[in-house]
């Protein structure tokens, strides 16, 4: 995820180095008519804006992946043999396919007749 971040941070620098480039090569016109100016934002400090918002989305969608991630989960193991069932809290993130890894460091294998219920945690 991260290296997604840098990817477009360096990707919207570039673009905004090329940008400042090709302006600073354009020749200005005389003014014509002295009296009438115009009102414009830098495009500097435009670019700078830009990316400052697109840097402020990137960590608030990065902050929502992280919390989203680390979410404790209930999770209600039953055998479809015996209908015994037990419980385990997991992260998320600790989560692949039919196994898990639970807050207290055991690693749960579920077999083929298992069946799993998964509630999250308040």
């Amino acid at each position: 995820m991260l290296t997604k971040i840098l990817f477009t941070a360096a990707v919207i620098l570039i673009v905004a180095l090329v940008y400042k480039g090709r302006t600073a090569k354009r020749v200005k016109k005389p003014i014509v008519n002295s009296n009438v100016q115009e009102k414009s934002v830098p495009t500097t400090a435009l670019v700078y804006i830009i990316v400052g918002l697109i840097v402020a989305a990137s960590g608030f969608f990065y902050f929502l992946h992280w919390q989203e991630e680390h979410q404790v989960l209930s999770i209600k193991v039953i055998n479809g043999a015996s209908g015994k069932s037990v419980n385990y809290k997991a992260m998320r993130m600790n989560m692949n396919g039919r196994r898990f890894e639970t807050l207290d460091g055991r690693t749960v294998t579920l077999g083929d007749s298992d069946r799993i219920e998964i509630l999250k945690v308040d």
